[in-house]
């Protein structure tokens, strides 16, 4: 029985490896469309991504799973959102639009600590 764990950020996110913590394995670092093949210890084995200031949720997988690290759209698009305000704020000296933008910042950073990636669990097609 093994979890096979693959990374698949794409052009966002993926210049930076990532560190994945596996609970009684360790952490492993993975680049973009990397895989990780590990035999659990237990039934159950929790799973978390973390890459500088961003992360993910804890998973749990089941032996013999197959798991997908995403970004998450969300959070993608919650920071890209203030650049326009930003820009807007800052060219008409707009107090009120680098507000909207300051506010869409935190907001972003708050949101992308445990939400930046994704972890997708892939069912297996029985045959």
């Amino acid at each position: 029985m093994t979890i096979k764990i693959t990374r698949n950020a794409r052009a966002i996110g993926g210049i930076l490896p990532t560190k994945i913590k596996i609970e009684n394995e360790g952490n492993v670092e993975l680049k973009d469309g990397e895989s990780y093949f590990f035999m659990p210890k237990n039934e159950k084995t929790k799973i978390k991504v973390d890459q500088w200031f961003s992360g993910s949720q804890e998973v749990e997988l089941d032996n013999n799973n197959e798991a997908l690290i995403k970004v998450n759209a969300t959070a993608v698009v919650l920071q890209y959102s203030m650049f326009p305000f930003l820009v807007v704020g800052l060219l008409m000296a707009s107090i009120v639009s680098t507000g909207i933008a300051l506010t869409l910042c935190l907001a972003s950073l708050f949101y992308s600590r445990k939400n930046w990636f994704k972890i997708v669990k892939v069912e297996k097609q029985k045959r």
